[in-house]
């Protein structure tokens, strides 16, 4: 089997287009943070919102292209996948600003607006991408307060089809109590497919990742932490299907008065 790469989904490195990486040199400090941590490959998923940051695949393509030469010639060992992040509204979600990971057509990260508007509009949007042949990849649903309160939202939309992206560094603690409970809860259900940084910058969302990784295994178990890290977003780039992580219910660790009997019985 050949060797599965490291692929971060979800990271707005590209330079002056967003809120992330201002400048090339804040572009490449990023790079090379990501390269240290064992990241081989980042899709560049630049917001596309059409009030604030009216990107298009049309100025995005150039940047990924110019991005990347840069890396290789200053030797940062990064592979920059295109992409974006399209915020879930009627005007930004519109085909001709769509860039689809990989450009190729299947499958985009999506965008909640904050506080979400009804469920029923963001049903109509999601089920309009599914009809032009695109998947929807929800990114952090975790944050979103409707899916807080209500999980099977997102079961639904999973059942549907749908694709969901949690944020790593959350489960090293970079996000409320609340957050980190439901991203807990979608990844012990099945529901979320991906991890990725959404890092912006080298601040706590990266430096403390290698920890989220740890937590994650323990969330979910070392083959669906293998899954949801590896073999899932390299189906993106390769075409192969996205496997639902299977629902998992981590091991109780036994109390005092369990050890006391173990340590007992082996006496």
């Amino acid at each position: 089997m050949a060797s599965l790469v490291s692929l971060d989904l979800h990271c707005h490195i590209l330079p002056g287009i967003d809120d992330g990486a201002k400048t090339i040199e804040d572009s490449e400090v990023l790079a090379r943070r990501l390269v240290e941590i064992g990241i081989s490959h980042v899709v560049c998923t630049s917001h596309i919102q059409a009030d604030l940051y009216p990107n298009t695949r049309a100025t995005l393509l150039p940047l990924v292209a110019s991005t990347q030469a840069h890396f290789d010639a200053v030797g940062i060992p990064l592979k920059l996948v295109a992409g974006s992040e399209v915020r879930m509204d009627q005007e930004s979600c519109v085909p001709e600003s769509w860039l689809t990971i990989g450009d190729l057509g299947k499958h985009v990260l999506v965008e909640m607006p904050p506080g979400m508007p009804l469920i029923g509009s963001m049903d109509a949007l999601l089920f309009d991408l599914q009809a032009r042949g695109i998947t929807p990849i929800i990114a952090h649903p975790e944050r979103q307060a409707p899916l807080q309160k209500d999980p099977e939202i997102l079961a639904r939309w999973v059942d549907r089809g749908i694709l969901a992206q949690g944020t790593l560094c959350a489960l090293a603690g970079a996000a409320s109590e609340r957050t980190v409970m439901t991203l807990e809860g979608f990844l012990q259900r099945g529901l979320i497919a991906f991890m990725g940084s959404d890092a912006h910058n080298v601040d706590r969302r990266i430096r403390d990742l290698d920890q989220a990784v740890i937590r994650l295994e323990e969330v979910v178990g070392a083959e669906n932490a293998r899954l949801i890290r590896f073999q899932n977003p390299q189906a993106l780039l390769t075409g192969e299907p996205i496997i639902r992580p299977a629902p998992y219910t981590p091991p109780v660790a036994p109390g005092l008065f369990q050890r006391f009997l173990t340590s007992f019985k082996r006496a």
